[in-house]
């Protein structure tokens, strides 16, 4: 009786170009051949389940052959590890949004592979000559506005996976508004920014007073100011404007004679007044024959008839209708006496 132990002696190698599977097609298929030196011996590849020397393996992992000798029974089920895989990279990350800043030319963007080692960069900008340098680093200096796309490859499998940024140009725009805008003296006036992208606030309320805060309340008395906000965020700037009219309080002060005599003192009948927005004058004589007759923001008369000629001395009657700019109306009539 005789013993028969011999086992299969089984050499498994990768004779394709490539012992990595990846996602290029030149790496996608891993060739394995099973060498046996033994005769007459079965050969079956797991997971797969063929039966040829020979094994395509499209995707990384362990494959055992099961060599058997039919004669004696014994059988090897050496192994080959397939290394690599088609999984696009994981957590790539182009940064978040960045901006070209006021007065500057270029950005630097943040690229990141996450976790992955042994990966290559490559930048795509909105143009050609978008990006300075840096174009296969992490860490590119980009001059235009606009969408920049980060591919990250995998040096040993050839996989790849994308990441996009927007670069914006920094701007600050300035704008407010200011309740109320006109009125009598003195006037509260509340001013609102509506600014964007500002940081820092300076009002001139053109009237020597100034402020840095963002929402300002400021008095005005008597006069016409233009307040000027100047807004600034980094290295930009930007102004707005609004007009402010402040009037006096609304009064009426009539003389009850005057001298249109030409010696430079007390000449014209002068309606004195002070917040009037609208007056209207008219001036008779004893007879209820109209003279005169105006309508303005100022009233007087210079003692003389429509046609140019002096009216003699005596005593004159007048009718005054006045508005306010608070809109409250007043009316007057009197006497008037003229001498020369």
């Amino acid at each position: 009786v005789f013993s028969d132990q011999v086992y299969p002696i089984v050499t498994l190698t990768a004779t394709s170009t490539n012992s990595i599977i990846g996602c290029l097609a030149s790496n996608s298929v891993v060739t394995l051949s099973c060498s046996v030196t033994n005769t007459n011996t079965s050969i079956m590849w797991l997971p797969n389940g063929v039966t040829t020397s020979t094994l395509n393996a499209t995707s990384a992992g362990i494959y055992t052959v099961v060599v058997v000798d039919p004669v004696n029974g014994c059988s090897v089920t050496p192994q080959y590890t397939v290394d690599g895989g088609t999984t696009p990279l994981q957590n790539i990350d182009a940064g978040s949004s960045a901006s070209i800043g006021c007065g500057n030319s270029t950005d630097t963007l943040n690229g990141t592979a996450g976790t992955n080692t042994n990966v290559s960069y490559s930048w795509a900008g909105p143009f050609v000559t978008s990006i300075q340098s840096g174009s296969n680093s992490a860490n590119p200096i980009v001059t235009d506005i606009g969408t920049y796309t980060l591919t990250v490859t995998d040096n040993l499998t050839g996989c790849q996976n994308t990441d996009t940024i927007i670069v914006s140009q920094s701007n600050v725009t300035a704008s407010f508004t200011a309740t109320p805008t006109s009125g009598i003296s003195p006037l509260d006036v509340v001013f609102t920014d509506g600014s964007i992208g500002a940081t820092g606030f300076n009002w001139n309320f053109g009237d020597s007073g100034s402020s840095s805060t963002q929402n300002p309340n400021h008095t005005f008395t008597t006069g016409t100011y233009t307040v000027i906000l100047t807004v600034t965020s980094g290295g930009c700037i930007d102004t707005a404007s609004v007009v402010i009219i402040v009037e006096d309080g609304f009064t009426l002060e009539i003389p009850n004679v005057f001298t249109p005599n030409n010696d430079g003192s007390n000449d014209i009948f002068t309606i004195k007044s002070t917040g009037v927005k609208e007056i209207s004058l008219q001036v008779f004589n004893r007879w209820g024959q109209k003279l005169y007759e105006f309508a303005g923001p100022k009233a007087s008369w210079d003692g003389l008839t429509p046609q140019g000629g002096q009216v003699p001395e005596g005593t004159y009657f007048y009718f005054v209708k006045a508005s306010g700019f608070d809109d409250t109306k007043i009316e007057k009539n009197g006497t008037v006496n003229l001498f020369r």
